[in-house]
Parts: C-alpha cells; sequence; structure tokens
C-alpha cells in the first residue's frame, strides 16, 4: 500500500517517562493509534493531517474560535443587561434616525430579558469550558490550564466587556 508522503512521515518522538505522554514535535500527541512502530528506539510514523490541518494547527483554530466565541458571548451580556429599557423607549420616540434604527432592531433582542441572558450565559460557558480540552491535546495539562485562563481572562472578559458597554453599546448591539 502507498501512501501519501504529506501525511506520514517518519519523526523523531519523545515519550515522558512518568506520565507515558507522546511528545512529537514539543506538541503532546494523543492519538496514538495512528504511531506505529518502525524498529529504532522512539522511530514512528506520524499521521499529521486532520481535516486538512496538522493536528496542532486544527486544535489552535479550535482554541481561537472558543476564545472568541466566549469574548462575544460576555461582551453581548455586558452589553445587553445594561441597556435600560425606558432610554431604548425614548431613543425610539426622540432619538435621530439612526438611533430610532438601532432601537428598533435591538428592543426585541432585549425584550425577554431572562431567555437573553440564560442563553448567553449558557454559550459563554461552553466555550470557556472547551477551551481546555482543545488546548490540552497541543501542550501539557498544566500549559492548557494557564493559557486558557490568560485567554479568557483578557480575550473572553475584560477586553469585549470594555468595548461592548458605554456610549455605543446600542449600536454595537444592533449590529
Amino acid at each position: 500500500m502507498d501512501e501519501d508522503k504529506s501525511e506520514l512521515q517518519k519523526a523523531e518522538v519523545e515519550i515522558d517517562p512518568l506520565t507515558g505522554e507522546i511528545f512529537y514535535n514539543g506538541v503532546k500527541y494523543i492519538n496514538s493509534q495512528n504511531l506505529d512502530f518502525e524498529g529504532g528506539h522512539g522511530s514512528y510514523k506520524i499521521s499529521e493531517n486532520f481535516l486538512g490541518m496538522t493536528k496542532f494547527n486544527y486544535c489552535l483554530f479550535i482554541a481561537t474560535l472558543l476564545t472568541l466565541g466566549a469574548g462575544l458571548m460576555s461582551g453581548l451580556t455586558a452589553g445587553y443587561m445594561s441597556i435600560d429599557r425606558l432610554e431604548l423607549e425614548l431613543m425610539l420616540k426622540n432619538g435621530s434616525e439612526q438611533d430610532k434604527r438601532n432601537a428598533k432592531k435591538v428592543y426585541p433582542v432585549i425584550k425577554n430579558h431572562h431567555a437573553l441572558l440564560v442563553t448567553l450565559v449558557i454559550a459563554n460557558a461552553l466555550c470557556m469550558e472547551a477551551l481546555p480540552i482543545y488546548l490540552d491535546q497541543i501542550v501539557p495539562a498544566a500549559y492548557a490550564i494557564l493559557i486558557s485562563v490568560i485567554a479568557v481572562l483578557f480575550f473572553g472578559e475584560v477586553i469585549p466587556q470594555a468595548v461592548c458597554t458605554g456610549t455605543y453599546q446600542i449600536s454595537i448591539g444592533a449590529k
């Protein structure tokens, strides 16, 4: 059977003697069913393709999406929950044309306040909880926890809440 050389390559791997974890190019490698022992100490074939990407790139891509998703949900939660309905109703009646359009788009969203809050908090929690799972597949567990905490703190909480609250929160929410 001829194997495509872009999918399989010979590589030197490191095996952690304490945990038995396999590291390939410094990245934790979990899918051991793709490892074929070829003789020689630590010489393995490793299939790197995973949906057209290396496993590292795939997990990094998913981790980035999860961080951005957590940030979006956090920012929307802070922004939508801080909008005053009375202010929005006044804007619908007395605001400029752009303010009226934005208020008209936002009002139906915040009308059911509790369902909106539950939806945003659950989506945020799913993103934040899945992040270390993907990071753990490419770095050791301690680093996965550290990276996920820092990423969620800055890109999932602080920055989105700073951007989505303030004078432009209704126009941000309308988009």
